[in-house]
């Protein structure tokens, strides 16, 4: 899903990534929002409809969430308005500004002011339960990411982080450093004794608008709070105790 004023093109290559790793076509499900700039309210309910159209398409019982940029503000409203009620597994939120970003005054429509620190958005938001109260969760950084500023406004407290050195935000959803963390580096292949494979979906919320992948398997693993750069092998972060995984995303 992309983020504010995203395109389904602009998930292209990270969807291109996840055929080259197994997954078929059909598996993968591509949404832009009718409005890119629109409210994340808005952009929530389009969501919704598109989980319930990957469980019907696939028969998947839940979906496992990558978000970037503002399409992670549309996933945690709808978790916080449906009391987390909704068919997902887990979410990994790339550079979405979860405390806002002061580059959204430069943006406009109802998302851009959605945005904004401080925002009345953002404070009823903040007011309710964090997404790791009904989902497995984990944020992904870059420091070179402009688009979230200040770059803590991308995470928030007690939910897991990694930082990756370093794409530009759009850049997250091309990087291979960060591609590794969520499928290589976890080392989450078919076939591999080790992993337990789930009948769930991934589903990809980019940029800060509504283009949204979701694909039956999972395959990547996750450490909480573990900084990952560009020299060093990443390493796969555990979410919580299951044998389920779960990929990255951008901002």
């Amino acid at each position: 899903v992309p983020g504010w004023a995203g395109r389904a093109r602009h998930l292209n290559a990270l969807r291109e990534r996840f055929l080259r790793d197994g997954w078929s076509h059909e598996e993968i499900l591509v949404l832009e929002f009718a409005d890119p700039v629109g409210s994340s309210r808005d952009h929530a309910l389009e969501l919704e409809e598109a989980l319930d159209t990957l469980k019907a398409r696939t028969g998947a019982r839940t979906v496992d969430v990558v978000a970037h940029s503002m399409g992670g503000l549309a996933l945690w409203i709808l978790l916080q308005e449906r009391r987390g009620q909704v068919p997902v597994r887990r979410v990994v939120f790339l550079g979405s500004p979860l405390q806002g970003t002061l580059t959204a005054y430069l943006a406009w429509g109802e998302g851009g002011e959605e945005m904004r620190p401080g925002s009345l958005f953002l404070e009823s938001l903040a007011q309710g339960p964090p997404p790791q109260e009904w989902v497995e969760a984990l944020t992904i950084r870059t420091p070179l990411d402009l688009n979230v500023v200040p770059g803590s406004g991308g995470t928030l407290p007690g939910l897991g982080d990694v930082m990756v050195c370093c794409p530009t935000h759009r850049g997250l959803m091309d990087d291979e450093a960060t591609f590794r963390v969520g499928l290589h580096d976890a080392q989450i292949l078919r076939g591999d004794a080790n992993v337990a494979h789930m009948p769930g979906h991934l589903l990809t919320l980019e940029d800060l608008a509504g283009l949204l992948t979701l694909t039956r398997r999972t395959k990547a693993s996750v450490v909480d709070g573990h900084a990952m750069t560009g020299a060093k092998t990443a390493e796969p972060m555990a979410l919580h105790t299951t044998g389920k995984t779960l990929t990255n995303g951008r901002a």
